[in-house]
């Protein structure tokens, strides 16, 4: 059973908050960092037809973690 939901894009503040929940200190490193800067509006872009299909197949993702479709 799940009783807490994380999201990728905000792991750091997820592991902030078990440490302080649990009361432990967790290792979080940071390996095989990319080299690149992340475009700046975050986002990767994808044909219409791609968009669909990524919906369609993981429509309940997007619902549980509400992400925008």
């Amino acid at each position: 059973m799940v009783d807490r939901l994380g999201k990728l894009e905000r792991l750091n503040d997820f592991v902030r908050t078990l440490e302080r929940d649990w009361g432990i200190e967790l290792a979080l490193p940071h390996i095989n960092k990319s080299k690149k800067e992340a475009p700046a509006d975050g986002g990767v872009r994808f044909s219409g037809p791609v968009r669909e299909a990524i919906a369609e197949l993981y429509s309940d993702d997007f619902q549980i973690g509400h992400y925008r479709r």
